[in-house]
C-alpha cells in the first residue's frame, strides 16, 4: 500500500470539525501528505476552508459566505471552538503535503479569480500549480481554472465520473466516456452496485485512465480497491497498514 496516494478528506474529521486546523494537523499525524479541502470566498475577496456554501452545518451561523467580510467570519466558531480557517494559513502550515482543491460552484467564478490574485500577490502562483490538483463542479469554470492555472492537474468532473461509471458497468462506449489518463472517482457501490469489481476496473485501465477510491465505507472496500489498482484513497478514515 506504500505507492497509493492516501488523501485526507476534509482532514481527519471523527474527532474535530471538517476543514479546520485542528483537523488536518490531526491528519498530518496520522500520516496523510495528502490533503482535500473545499474553497469558498467571501464578499471582500478572501479565500476560506468549508464545504457548503453556509456555515449552518458547522456553526451556529447560517448566512452566504459569499455576503460576508473577512472581519466578520474571523469572529466565527465552528463546532467545539474551532475557527474558521483561511486559505493563506492552510497553505502556511501544510506546504510539505500536496492538496486536492474542491472549487464550489457557488461562487466559483469569484473563488478562482481570488485565488490566481492572491497567489499572484504572494508569488506563490508556481506553488499552487505544482503542488494541487483541482476538482471543479462546473465544465465552464473549470475552463477558466485552466486559463488561470494552465499547468495544474484535475481530476474528472462528477458527470464525467458518473458516466465513466456507468460505461464501466455495462461495457458501453468505454473508449467515448473514459479518457485517457483521466482520475476517475469510484465509490465502493453505486445504489446495490458493487463497483470494487475486477472487470470495471480493467475497463478503465484499458483506456489508461487511473481511480481514486472515493470513500470507501469500510477497511475491507478500501484493501479491495487497492488490489484492484486504485491509485489514490480519499477516506474519512485512517492509512491502512
Amino acid at each position: 500500500m506504500s505507492s497509493v496516494k492516501w488523501i485526507s478528506h476534509r482532514g481527519y474529521h471523527e474527532v474535530f470539525p471538517e476543514n479546520s486546523l485542528s483537523a488536518f494537523k490531526a491528519a498530518v499525524d496520522l500520516g496523510f501528505k495528502a490533503l482535500e479541502t473545499d474553497l469558498q470566498v467571501t464578499a471582500d475577496g478572501h479565500i476560506v476552508l468549508a464545504h457548503d456554501s453556509t456555515l449552518a452545518r458547522v456553526s451556529a451561523n447560517s448566512d452566504d459566505i459569499n455576503s460576508l467580510c473577512r472581519m466578520q467570519c474571523e469572529h466565527i466558531k465552528l463546532k467545539k471552538g474551532e475557527s474558521l480557517l483561511f486559505f493563506e494559513d492552510f497553505v502556511s502550515e501544510f506546504k510539505d503535503c500536496s492538496w486536492t482543491l474542491d472549487i464550489k460552484p457557488y461562487h466559483g467564478w469569484e473563488t478562482l479569480s481570488s485565488l490566481y490574485h492572491w497567489s499572484r500577490e504572494n508569488r506563490l502562483y508556481d506553488f499552487i500549480q505544482e503542488n494541487s490538483r483541482f476538482l471543479l463542479w462546473n465544465s465552464e469554470q473549470e475552463i477558466a481554472c485552466k486559463n488561470y492555472f494552465p499547468q495544474a492537474k484535475f481530476y474528472q468532473q462528477q458527470w464525467q465520473c458518473y458516466s465513466a461509471c456507468i460505461s464501466a458497468v455495462t461495457g458501453l462506449g468505454t473508449g467515448r466516456f473514459i479518457s485517457k489518463d483521466g482520475v476517475y472517482a469510484l465509490p465502493p457501490v453505486f445504489g446495490r452496485i458493487d463497483l470494487n469489481k475486477k472487470r470495471i476496473y480493467k475497463r478503465y485501465f484499458q483506456n489508461n485512465a487511473k481511480i481514486i477510491s472515493y470513500l470507501p465505507r469500510f477497511d475491507r472496500e478500501t484493501r479491495v480497491a487497492i488490489e484492484l489498482g486504485a491509485s489514490e484513497v480519499l477516506t474519512n478514515g485512517k492509512i491502512l497498514m
